[in-house]
């Protein structure tokens, strides 16, 4: 008697519907695993830039506010609830601890696959404010404030990140 080896048509249309469905999973979880990175990276970017504005104030950096010569001038990060994809490294020329209309934007940021989700202690705009030439830390205005910024991603929801800044002046992100 003969025997046939191989594989009928039926057996290799199963195995390439498993190989197929598996291949899914890996590429949906790759995804996913690719916009949690970008987003950590956003994360990241925002603690850094506020820790720009501290290091700005620390050095004594000056900027040209319109006067006769550039004067050294507290600096700060603004952040909107209701544009939650942008935020402002600014320069306060009036030393107010508040960004006024008119008042100098040194960068503007646009975050791209996440959004800010929460400001703690609730404002809109959150500002911070590091005033040389310690430099002290303002939140909204108070001295002696901390700060939870909360980052979520657009698609992705479920995931989030915080950046924390206390009122000594310590940035961390978990």
């Amino acid at each position: 008697p003969r025997t046939k080896n191989g594989f009928t048509l039926v057996e290799l249309v199963v195995i390439i519907g498993i190989i197929g469905f598996m291949s899914a999973f890996v590429i949906l979880g790759q995804n996913q695993g690719q916009d949690q990175r970008k987003i950590i990276l956003e994360v990241r970017r925002l603690s850094q830039d506020i820790r720009k504005a501290q290091n700005f104030t620390i050095s004594s950096s000056t900027y040209d506010c319109g006067g006769a010569e550039p004067i050294s001038v507290p600096f700060g990060i603004i952040l909107y609830m209701d544009a939650p994809a942008r935020y402002l490294l600014v320069a306060d020329c009036d030393s107010d601890k508040n960004y006024d209309t008119g008042e100098p934007v040194v960068s503007s940021y646009t975050l791209e696959v996440s959004e800010i989700n929460n400001l703690s202690p609730a404002a809109n705009p959150m500002q911070i404010f590091f005033v040389p030439p310690n430099p002290d830390v303002f939140v909204n205005g108070s001295l002696n404030t901390n700060a939870t910024i909360t980052i979520r991603g657009t698609k992705r929801s479920t995931f989030s990140q915080s950046v924390y800044v206390t009122s000594g002046g310590a940035v961390s992100v978990q």
